[in-house]
């Protein structure tokens, strides 16, 4: 016979094991809600060229199609989130071998999901470097006054030191883990698809305007209104000069909003009221 604390001891040691195994048993019963699987990584390349240039990079004598810099912003579509944002020197998105099939080098890093791509070509050269960088949200990109007021250098014209500012824009673009067998690999990204192209075309925020003047007149001022009178005899009239009139200080880095909605300003000047 065991003596009765003994007994005590051990019911209770007993007690205190079944306790803690029903605790046990009851936490391992327990399972949580499964965490929704994160996008996974894709690896990706692009290739770009200028439109109306024949796809030339860094080639005409003009500059107009010297690009020294590409940056790239990618979003979510969403919620406008910025994904990506860095710049890379052009070479990064030049000489890409041709055909669906073919390695591209270069790749950078996004996930999978609905995604905007935003190119910026010469940003350093127009002070943009700051601006662009802080962009954390789709939005910023049309309200900054930095990249929606871009001031208008008079007789500006591309040169190697200023080369003009390009961009394009391709909204709501499906990223999936896998295309053509690419993706999965730094060794041999995806092919970043442009509208159908494999190359992205770059678009000059600024445009050369070519004026012809034909059937012109001789025009006098009569009582403070310019009208036109009869030349009534040939004469050679110098042409000294040409003014150009409500021209917008400032340009936009994309499109303007005004181009965006279907109303269109009633009432101020271009000039001055361009984006307010």
């Amino acid at each position: 016979m065991l003596p009765l604390h003994d007994i005590l001891h051990r019911t209770g040691l007993a007690f205190g094991l079944a306790a803690l195994l029903g605790l046990t048993a009851g936490c391992h019963e327990y399972i949580g809600p499964e965490e929704p699987p994160k996008p996974g990584d894709v690896y990706m390349s692009a290739a770009v060229s200028i439109r109306g240039v024949a796809g030339t990079i860094n080639t005409s004598a003009d500059f107009e199609d010297r690009v020294k810099t590409v940056r790239l912003i990618i979003c979510d579509t969403n919620s406008g989130a910025v994904l990506y944002n860095q710049v890379h020197p052009v070479g990064d998105f030049t000489g890409q071998p041709e055909g669906a099939t073919t390695v591209w080098s270069k790749p950078f890093r996004l996930t999978e999901g609905q995604r905007d791509f935003f190119f910026i070509a010469n940003e350093h050269d127009w002070n943009l470097d700051v601006p662009l960088a802080s962009v954390v949200n789709r939005s910023q990109l049309f309200a900054l006054p930095a990249l929606t007021h871009i001031a208008f250098p008079a007789g500006y014209r591309p040169s190697e030191a200023k080369p003009m500012l390009m961009t394009r824009v391709y909204r709501n673009v499906t990223i999936q883990a896998l295309r053509n067998g690419k993706g999965s690999s730094q060794t041999d990204p995806q092919h970043f698809v442009a509208d159908g192209d494999e190359q992205v075309e770059l678009i000059r925020t600024l445009a050369k305007v070519k004026l012809t003047l034909k059937g012109v007149v001789n025009v006098d001022d009569v009582a403070g209104t310019p009208t036109p009178t009869d030349i009534k005899f040939k004469r050679v009239v110098p042409f000294k000069g040409m003014t150009l009139v409500n021209v917008p200080k400032y340009f936009s880095l994309f499109v303007n909003p005004y181009f965006d909605g279907a109303g269109y300003p009633s009432t101020g000047q271009f000039s001055t009221d361009f984006y307010t």
